[in-house]
């Protein structure tokens, strides 16, 4: 990202997709202009915290479509 002159961050990634996505879920509070920001944790080291990570993607991606 950085060879690309973005941030490496959330607002660089919400820069690199810019008109291609309407959410963003990170695991940091952040606000950014245009998409709705679902803060949770994005660790998956484990089978759990991979289910928790796909459910909460889900439900982010379901709040989306409101």
């Amino acid at each position: 990202m950085k060879h690309a002159g973005l941030s490496v961050d959330a607002a660089g990634i919400a820069a690199a997709y810019e008109g291609l996505i309407d959410g963003l879920i990170t695991d940091e509070p952040v606000a950014i202009e245009g998409l709705k920001v679902t803060v949770a944790s994005t660790l998956m080291d484990s089978p759990q915290s991979r289910r928790i990570v796909a459910r909460n993607a889900l439900a982010a991606a379901d709040a989306l479509s409101l």
